[in-house]
């Protein structure tokens, strides 16, 4: 049976009849913009479009905005989404929130904004731990599916609440097992850079001022000032090979470094061919930049595993995992911290986007930083105190 055109109930309420001959209702308003709306009612009968159109009209009164496409599927949402937001971001970023977006559009993808709840997600979030994900790796896809949202609700006219704001805090993920960090103590970063070969000096200044290796990698001379004694970090090298700036305020950053790094900076100067104020300072024999898997993989690898600093393993478990070169980033933050560093000094040299960032990484090298002098004193009051009795209790019974 063809579908029948709308004839009206009463004000603001119609029905017609669907394919099947069946009475579907519909609702029309005007919402808070203005604009006239058509919104059909899951219930059937008169009482539920009732129902239905007060909400609207009182979602409309109080400026709710309507969604312009109340069919709007999360596959829509995050197509546009990876379009006009993703693809502005590095090409690392993009990676990791692809890869996130794959799973959630594997969960959620044929189904309506409108229709995906708070426990809709707590689901997604026990089948994730199910699977042996990692919180933080959970936590990553929430933060994604909060951008589709935002975004749907920003430039799409999605008027719904977002549902992980609905969640408990038992359902959120947690990230007490975050990957263990490799801190490399001093005689184990004196074994590596004995084996880093030509990379020693990258891998130096890498060590001294906590760079990521993409920035490391994106330096050129006119980044360092050999009178000054510092080393400034306002570009990046992707994974392609390009070099571009850094994004945020916080990430570009001047830092001092010791005079000793900076002799060895001047001196790889002048053996350079390429020591011009816009070459790269640790380039290719082409004067191109260095590859991340070359510097990363190969050379940081291959000097780890030289030096004996491979994954530590007890009973068929790894303990301790072997280092990366970010492990360099991981050991310059603890050593400044145990060095009496405050939070804020810290998360500046680190160039994280704010301090939270930097408490929520070394809380815990901050708390034992702070405290264990504190309670080593105190210990040391207590068991002496104890010596101290235990020896007057012995010279009262020889008397």
């Amino acid at each position: 049976m063809p579908k029948s055109r709308r004839e009206q109930v009463e004000p603001g309420i119609y029905v017609r009849r669907n394919a099947k001959g069946e009475k579907v209702y519909e609702v029309t308003f005007r919402d808070a913009d203005g604009r006239q709306r058509w919104r059909t009612v899951k219930d059937k009968g008169v009482r539920p479009a009732r129902a239905a159109l007060a909400t609207y009209k009182a979602e409309s009164a109080r400026g709710v905005r309507t969604a312009d496409n109340p069919r709007l599927t999360f596959d829509q949402a995050a197509d546009s989404w990876e379009r006009d937001r993703v693809s502005q971001l590095r090409d690392s970023t993009q990676d990791v929130y692809k890869a996130h977006l794959k799973r959630l559009r594997q969960r959620f993808g044929p189904r309506r904004m409108t229709d995906i709840t708070a426990d809709d997600v707590a689901r997604f979030i026990r089948d994730e731990r199910a699977d042996n994900r990692k919180g933080w790796t959970i936590k990553g896809s929430l933060t994604v599916f909060n951008g589709v949202h935002r975004h749907a609700s920003r430039h799409m006219g999605l008027a719904t609440q977002n549902p992980t704001r609905l969640l408990d805090s038992v359902e959120r993920p947690g990230t007490s097992d975050e990957k263990p960090k490799r801190i490399l103590s001093s005689d184990e970063l004196a074994r590596l850079l004995a084996h880093a070969g030509n990379h020693r000096l990258l891998f130096e200044l890498a060590a001294q001022t906590g760079g990521r290796m993409s920035e490391v990698l994106g330096l050129t001379w006119e980044n360092i000032d050999l009178e000054d004694s510092t080393v400034t970090f306002s570009h990046q090298v992707d994974r392609n090979g390009q070099r571009a700036p850094l994004k945020t305020k916080r990430s570009r950053r001047c830092l001092e470094v010791p005079d000793d790094l900076i002799r060895k900076l001047r001196d790889h100067k002048l053996a350079s061919l390429h020591s011009g104020r816009h070459d790269f300072v640790f380039c290719a024999r082409s004067g191109r930049a260095l590859m991340q898997t070359n510097v990363g993989t190969r050379a940081f690898g291959n000097a780890a595993t030289k030096a004996g600093l491979d994954a530590v393993v007890r009973d068929g478990v790894v303990i301790e995992p072997a280092p990366s070169f970010h492990s360099l980033r991981h050991s310059h933050a603890s050593a400044l911290i145990a060095a009496g560093w405050d939070l804020e000094e810290v998360s500046a040299r680190l160039g994280h986007s704010d301090v939270g960032v930097t408490q929520r990484a070394y809380v815990h090298a901050y708390d034992a930083s702070r405290r264990s002098d504190d309670r080593r004193a105190r210990l040391a009051a207590l068991y002496d105190s104890a010596d101290e009795r235990e020896v007057g209790n012995t010279v009262t019974s020889i008397k």
